[in-house]
């Protein structure tokens, strides 16, 4: 049973041999804190969709990412603000049913930092049943919604080649995402079944334009933070976001 105020047994915590005096969990570090709770779990309602959960007791997390550092552009038009990325506290779960980003800034400046004492979490949850990501046809199946997470470069096609984009220096291009970063693909085809990927005919038979396979209707900012690893983050999420969609 949990520890109350005015208990005054003591509790084996770790091995028959150690034991705790009142309050000694209070003392200890909150990691130490956690490993010694039990999972608890009184749900008896049934859940349904992406919120429903394999195990009751906790939410399983596919992929814990490692947030991207902002381009030189980025830094520098926060700097205006006096505001640099917090990155011990922003943070991207692909979880099992859903994504979950929060992207946090904090003061750059020491001396101003007494004045700021707390930043402002930006968290968003959003889950792969509903919403944006709900699969559904329109226009008598010309049309249809089958949202995905895709990976969009900033390369390009001169001459017939592919250019790279360097972030660090062509500040334009690259404002805040970097060279390839994750998008929201709202939907596969358009207008009379036309594929919603770059084709021969957005790069003039690939001598200029973008690269082509590439999503040519998508909303870069709605995914919020971007994963450093581009690739490894979007080759997991085909295999969670489908299996969450199907969810009922």
């Amino acid at each position: 049973r949990p520890l109350r105020m005015g208990d005054s047994s003591t509790r084996t915590l770790a091995g028959p041999k150690k034991t705790y005096p009142p309050f000694a969990m209070a003392e200890m570090s909150p990691d130490k804190q956690v490993m010694n709770l039990q999972q608890i779990s009184d749900r008896e309602s049934h859940q349904s969709g992406a919120t429903r959960l394999s195990d009751p007791s906790h939410i399983k997390i596919w992929y814990n990412a490692e947030p991207r550092v902002p381009t030189k552009c980025a830094n520098l038009a926060m700097c205006v603000f006096c505001i640099e990325k917090d990155m011990e506290r922003s943070y991207l779960y692909l979880r099992e049913g859903a994504i979950e980003s929060n992207d946090v800034n904090k003061c750059a400046c020491a001396a101003l930092d007494s004045c700021f004492p707390q930043t402002q979490d930006w968290a968003t949850v959003r889950y792969f049943d509903r919403g944006n990501f709900m699969k559904k046809k329109a226009c008598c199946g010309c049309c249809s919604f089958y949202p995905s997470i895709e990976k969009k470069s900033r390369d390009y096609m001169c001459l017939c080649m592919q250019c790279k984009n360097d972030p660090e220096n062509c500040w334009c291009t690259s404002y805040w995402h970097g060279p390839d970063y994750v998008t929201y693909v709202p939907f596969e085809t358009f207008c009379c079944c036309i594929p919603n990927k770059v084709n021969f005919c957005c790069n003039c038979c690939g001598l200029y334009g973008p690269i082509s396979g590439d999503p040519l209707i998508h909303t870069p900012y709605f995914i919020g933070q971007q994963p450093k690893d581009a690739d490894a983050f979007v080759a997991q999420a085909k295999q969670v976001v489908p299996v969450a969609q199907k969810m009922r």
